[in-house]
């Protein structure tokens, strides 16, 4: 389940998770993706990195303009945790990487999903229980596969 770039990022700038000297790069990557607004063209030719403000203001309007709301607290942080699920399932993090993860962004996004609390429990005692860890690594693929089986 591969989520679209500008829906990642928005979900990002949402949490306050966003790199904003990598906007350029993001907006000239929704271009080659063939999203096209004023805004996305203008930020991805900015090369002032000191227009921190200037960079996010374009970001904002490049979403309204190809039709991305900016999600919620709630939602961002699901968005975040079904892509990061998703890598867990196909290998790419593994279950305690993926789980750490997710329990990162709940962390920053102040505990609105508690649907996201299996990971936060498997993650948090993986490091003082090494014995029981073939046990944690199958609830986070199972919580993995719970999650993205949601969407």
């Amino acid at each position: 389940m591969k989520r679209m770039l500008l829906e990642i990022e928005s979900a990002n700038f949402v949490l306050g998770l966003t790199a904003v000297e990598r906007l350029p790069d993001v907006a000239a990557q929704a271009l080659s993706e063939g999203y096209d607004s004023p805004g996305l063209r203008r930020l991805a030719g900015l090369t002032d990195f000191n227009a921190a403000e200037e960079a996010l203001r374009l970001f904002k309007q490049s979403l309204l303009q190809v039709g991305i709301p900016l999600p919620d607290k709630r939602e961002a942080v699901l968005l975040l945790a079904r892509e990061t699920a998703a890598k867990v399932l196909c290998g790419e993090f593994s279950p305690y990487e993926g789980g750490k993860r997710i329990w990162q962004l709940t962390l920053v996004a102040g505990g609105v999903a508690p649907e996201l609390d299996p990971f936060i429990y498997a993650s948090s005692e993986w490091e003082e229980r090494p014995k029981d860890r073939a046990l944690f690594e199958r609830a986070i693929r199972e919580a993995a596969k719970n999650l993205v089986g949601d969407s």
